[in-house]
């Protein structure tokens, strides 16, 4: 049913019924099993949707319930260099209220303030995997102490599959 604008899922997630009126069928049901495992206390799981399918759109829309539920407050979101734009303007486009912060580009300054924005309060980082592996340790600290990510989410996830890389190594840090 809805609720204040917004649709509650089955699974008991409430989404923004103008953003859930956007999905399609499948798109929905992938929010539903994101739920599902934050729910079940599941660590991990897989949008395996075929190219072009909308996983995006799913989990910017998971995102936003999650942070509207106050489920979570921290996200580290890694892809490759050539996606991070995209995704910024897909962030910008369905959820403009939310804090999205790069840790990208070649301002040191401004990724460190970027990052120090999102730990101390809440909101997604959204970064590179050729930074991750520049930058682990800054990402995976807060004033010298470990930080704990709510969520790490990788787009193009098969770049960790070989073990012995430097991108498996640094993203197992987490």
């Amino acid at each position: 049913g809805t609720r204040n604008g917004k649709q509650r899922y089955q699974s008991g997630l409430l989404i923004y019924g103008e953003m859930h009126e956007k999905l399609f069928q499948h798109q929905r049901e992938g929010v539903a099993f994101l739920y599902r495992l934050h729910r079940e206390g599941k660590p991990g799981g897989i949008l395996a949707d075929d190219m072009g399918l909308g996983k995006t759109i799913q989990v910017i829309a998971f995102l936003s319930g999650m942070f509207d539920a106050e489920l979570t407050r921290h996200v580290l979101l890694i892809m490759p260099t050539t996606l991070v734009s995209s995704w910024l303007a897909e962030f910008a486009r369905w959820t403009p209220g939310l804090r999205v912060k790069e840790f990208h580009g070649t301002s040191k300054t401004e990724r460190a303030r970027n990052l120090e924005r999102v730990q101390s309060k809440n909101g997604i980082i959204i970064t590179s995997y050729q930074m991750l592996i520049n930058n682990w340790k800054q990402l995976a600290s807060r004033h010298e102490q470990e930080f704990v990510w709510d969520y790490i989410i990788l787009d193009e996830a098969h770049k960790i599959k070989c073990p012995s890389n430097k991108t498996t190594k640094c993203t197992l840090v987490f």
